[in-house]
């Protein structure tokens, strides 16, 4: 009788007679407070009920806590938070938005940082905000579209931001520049603390004390400055005889390693088609040695005194 009573609650309940898998479960959504869920805890099998997650009661936070997210390609996002029973400050947090509109074309937004909201404003009034920020397509004008990174910084007022370092490169062109900004850049030494260049906000240029500027190539230029007419000339550098060169052919002017100074040869027409403020001097390498300077000769030292060229 007890083997019949069996096989007929085995035929009228097949579904209680054979494994299901979860998955092919039905929904079982919304959730209720009586749900019962299996679980396994310390090698014994217990049940949760529905109630204990729809508690009404959100327990405060006293330890960081990590959020992993999968995105719609099934990537993993990590979010954690601070210490939320540190009331003073704000959050860590990873925002991704579509972004502002440029003409026709949406520009989104991925900031990482401290205590930023999607749209990049605090998100704890009264904190500082220190986040990298990542835009695709961001398109100022003129068609230009570029893929830009910041890291941006805010005062804990909100009247203050500055993009330390910033990178940006043309999406068509492939054009790019990675820009630095600060009331100073300090070029650090290998223990992180010495400084050994600086820019500082007047814009000087400092270089402290062992840090020299090498140029690892001979007889070739690494100072150049604008004349008046707007080309770069030359400026020191050391030839293919280790003669410092003050300036390139044309300057007229060089000093020798053995301390002496030398002035590019000039001929007669040349001295004589510039009228230089006077204490100018010039080698006139055809110069004839006399008080009036003239040509035809093996040459002089012309000087310019009271507004005339003199080779005596």
């Amino acid at each position: 009788m007890k083997r019949l009573l069996l096989l007929v609650l085995l035929i009228a309940a097949p579904g209680l007679a054979q494994d299901t898998k979860i998955s092919a479960l039905p929904n079982g959504s919304p959730g209720q407070a009586t749900d019962a869920i299996p679980i396994a805890c310390a090698g014994a099998n217990y049940r949760l009920a529905g109630s204990d997650f729809l508690s009404t009661s959100v327990p405060l936070l006293t330890v960081p806590i990590t959020f992993q997210v999968a995105d719609v390609n099934g990537h993993m996002v990590i979010l954690q938070t601070s210490n939320t029973a540190d009331s003073t400050h704000g959050a860590f947090a990873m925002n991704l938005w579509d972004g502002p509109l440029f003409t026709s074309t949406r520009d989104p937004i991925l900031n990482l940082g401290y205590n930023q909201s999607y749209s990049g404003t605090a998100v704890k009034a009264g904190e500082p905000q220190l986040y990298f920020q990542f835009e695709a397509d961001y398109e100022p004008s003129g068609g230009n579209r570029y893929v830009e990174w910041h890291l941006n910084y805010w005062n804990a007022a909100g009247t203050l931001n500055i993009r330390p370092i910033q990178f940006t490169a043309n999406r068509t062109t492939d054009v790019d520049i990675l820009s630095f900004s600060g009331t100073s850049i300090n070029f650090l030494a290998a223990n992180g603390v010495d400084i050994r260049a600086q820019f500082d906000s007047a814009a000087n240029f400092t270089m402290r004390s062992g840090s020299p500027i090498l140029k690892n190539n001979n007889n070739q230029s690494f100072i150049k400055q604008r004349i008046v007419a707007g080309s770069a000339v030359d400026l020191l550098f050391l030839d293919g005889s280790d003669v410092l060169q003050v300036a390139p052919a044309g300057y007229h002017l060089r000093t020798n390693v053995n301390g002496s100074l030398s002035l590019e040869a000039r001929t007669y027409a040349q001295v004589s088609a510039t009228a230089p403020p006077d204490g100018t001097l010039a080698y006139c390498s055809d110069c004839l040695v006399q008080a009036s300077c003239a040509g035809s000769g093996t040459g002089a030292l012309a000087k310019r005194l009271n507004g005339a060229w003199v080779c005596n």
